[in-house]
């Protein structure tokens, strides 16, 4: 018992150590990472200026404060290639995309760059995967897009159609989502006068909400149901009004009454097939 309950202490102690260093290794963690911009943001300012001496030191500062900031290496690939340093200035891009694969700048710098090289197979993957992640009204998506078109027309036809059906279906799936919110209002809307059992007014909702949502079975049941009951209901109407025409004896008036009962007959059978 006493061994068991000195386990469990050693074991709280451990954890304890444990979740302090933790959350000290996080905290130092948000420091560096905080520094790192900092540092970064010096750099650019350094560059800007000219200073691409003062804004390399800068870059590989932030680096080595947060080996994961993409945007850091980027930089560094931009200074390296000004500097003359392909193979330099080449890791540094390609570190930047392995950190963020979806980091649109450094791909269109490692396309420009490798096109520089005459490497053009690799300048095409890069230029694809700019255009695929920038806006199409972007400067830089537009200038990939020129590219594209001039070493390798074929791609550009292909990317070209691919983005377009990709446009297609996120319109599509836009004008879904905006269906389904208005037919849920109107389901809604119509559910309050099926619960007064005003079928009449409650029709024409579940109709619209039907022709909006057809394969959603709670508004495609609703809808049956109360068309049933307002067939039922007009069926009603046109009797009582058409025996009234026949002790009027205006035989005429009722036999247009009966007709229409007639005409709603069928018109049930079709909805419910």
């Amino acid at each position: 018992m006493v061994r068991d309950k000195k386990d469990r202490l050693v074991k709280i102690f451990v954890c304890a150590i444990l979740f302090s260093l933790l959350s000290t290794s996080s905290t130092n963690t948000q420091v560096f990472q905080k520094e790192a911009i900092e540092y970064r943001n010096r750099g650019y300012t350094a560059q800007q200026s000219g200073d691409i001496e003062t804004a390399l030191v800068f870059y590989q500062k932030a680096v080595s404060l947060d080996p994961y900031y993409a945007v850091a290496y980027n930089d560094i690939g931009i200074i390296y290639e000004i500097k003359g340093y392909p193979d330099k200035a080449e890791s540094a891009y390609l570190k930047a995309i392995s950190i963020n694969p979806d980091f649109a700048e450094a791909h269109s710098n490692l396309a420009f760059f490798y096109e520089t090289k005459k490497m053009y197979d690799k300048a095409i993957l890069h230029w694809t995967r700019r255009i695929e992640l920038g806006s199409k009204d972007d400067l830089w998506t537009q200038k990939c897009w020129e590219k594209l078109w001039q070493y390798a027309p074929d791609k550009a036809k292909e990317l070209e159609a691919k983005l377009l059906s990709q446009e297609l279906a996120i319109q599509m799936e836009k004008e879904k989502e905006v269906r389904i919110v208005k037919a849920k209002r109107l389901y809604q809307e119509a559910m309050v006068f099926y619960n007064r059992k005003d079928y009449l007014r409650a029709l024409p909702l579940f109709q619209e909400a039907y022709e909006l949502l057809p394969d959603d079975p709670d508004v495609s049941q609703m809808y049956k149901d109360v068309f049933a009951k307002t067939r039922e209901i007009n069926i009603s109407l046109h009797y009582e009004q058409a025996m009234n025409y026949y002790r009027q004896g205006d035989y005429a008036l009722a036999k247009e009454e009966f007709e229409k009962i007639l005409e709603l007959i069928p018109q049930t059978q079709e909805k419910s097939q």
